[in-house]
């Protein structure tokens, strides 16, 4: 998988496992979560997490907030999950499936991703993108 970009999420997340993903946008988070696995669902919004995220399968979820990250995100499948914080990035999620992980950081990209399954995958760096993206499961 990639994280190019010049910005705080100018990214892609893609892979051959459960997300079969891309996350990409110019902004904090005028992103898209796309996949035809288990999560079926889309992530997109004009702002900070202005975001709406449903699917057909495991998550039929919606995620919304009106503070960047004073949201969650729960349903009856795998990820099972909460994501909630004050600030773009000082946010948890985790739950008991596929996921299992934990995203938090006090920066835009301050930030770490792991857990058991299919991610087990660790998203770090000290600037917006002087990340590292790796793992052992499907995104490796």
């Amino acid at each position: 998988p990639t994280l190019p970009g010049p910005g705080p999420l100018h990214s892609k997340l893609s892979g051959p496992g459960p997300l079969h993903s891309k996350l990409s946008g110019p902004g904090p988070l005028h992103s898209k979560l796309s996949g035809s696995d288990p999560l079926h669902s889309k992530l997109s919004g004009p702002g900070p997490l202005h975001s709406k995220l449903s699917g057909p399968g495991p998550l039929h979820s919606k995620l919304s907030g009106s503070d960047p990250l004073h949201s969650k995100l729960s349903g009856p499948g795998p990820l099972h999950f909460k994501l909630s914080g004050p600030g773009p990035l000082h946010s948890k999620l985790s739950g008991p499936g596929p996921l299992h992980s934990k995203l938090s950081g006090s920066d835009p990209l301050h930030s770490k991703l792991s857990g058991p399954g299919p991610l087990h995958s660790k998203l770090s760096g000290p600037i917006p993108l002087h990340s590292k993206l790796s793992g052992s499961g499907a995104l490796h």
